[in-house]
This record gives structure tokens, sequence and C-alpha cells, in this order.
């Protein structure tokens, strides 16, 4: 079967991000207090455990390469906590805690932005290969 050119970038878009996050969530297990813009975030949840929500995703992600099944857990995990993580900064913004809360929630949004395209990505190649692999099964 020949594979789709983007498969490999797929993969690896998929393996840098799962990195990412588990790299981001290992960070949050380290902060005696939330820094200035999370503090909406943590009224919901301590930053530890946000932590290992991030850990989580990313592990997701990794394992999406390999199992398929889990992307949309993996996708659904990650785009949750950059929303939350966008929120929080949002509103730190608004209510003048952090004059540059907008930027981080801008930088969030990138990762949120990422997390939309990546996945649909990954499922083009997907379904792509399975295209062809059933056309010269048949």
């Amino acid at each position: 079967m020949r594979r789709h050119p983007k498969a490999g970038f797929a993969a690896f878009a998929l393996l840098l991000l799962g990195a990412l996050a588990i790299a981001r969530g290992q960070s949050y297990f380290r902060v005696d207090s939330a820094p200035t813009g999370l503090d909406a975030a943590d009224a919901l949840l301590s930053l530890t455990l946000w932590g290992w929500v991030w850990i989580a995703g990313g592990v997701l992600a990794i394992v999406a390469v390999r199992c398929p099944r889990v992307l949309v857990a993996a996708s659904a995990v990650m785009i949750a906590v950059n929303v939350v993580w966008i929120a929080s900064f949002l509103i730190a913004w608004a209510s003048g805690d952090n004059d540059r809360g907008y930027v981080s929630a801008i930088s969030y949004g990138h990762g949120l932005l990422s997390w939309l395209v990546v996945p649909w990505m990954v499922n083009h190649v997907r379904a792509y290969e399975e295209a062809r692999c059933s056309e010269t099964d048949g």
C-alpha cells in the first residue's frame, strides 16, 4: 500500500503535540501558587490535578499515533484544557489582574488551533490510506 505523502508529518505532529502537553503538565507540579492569570483554572482544580490532565491528554495523543480510536479522547481533553487556559487568562486580563493576560490567551489559542488542525489532518491521512487499501483489495 502506498502511504499518503503527509502520513509521516501527521504522525510527527501528533507525537510533538503529545510531548509538549506532557512537558507542560509536569511543569505544574512545581508551582506553589497559581501564576497570575491561572487563578480561574486553579479555582476549578488544583494546578497539580491540571498537570495530570495535560499529561493524560499528551499520553493519549502519543498512543493515538498507533491506536486511532483514542484520537477523539486526546483531542477532547486537549481542546478542553486549552479552552480553560484561554478563559482563565482572559478573565484575569478583563478583571485587571494581568495586564498581558490576553497575550497568554492568544498563545493558548494557537495551541487550541493545533489541536483542531492536527487531528483533522491525521484523520484525513487515515481515510485516504483506508480508501487506497480498499481499492487494492477490491
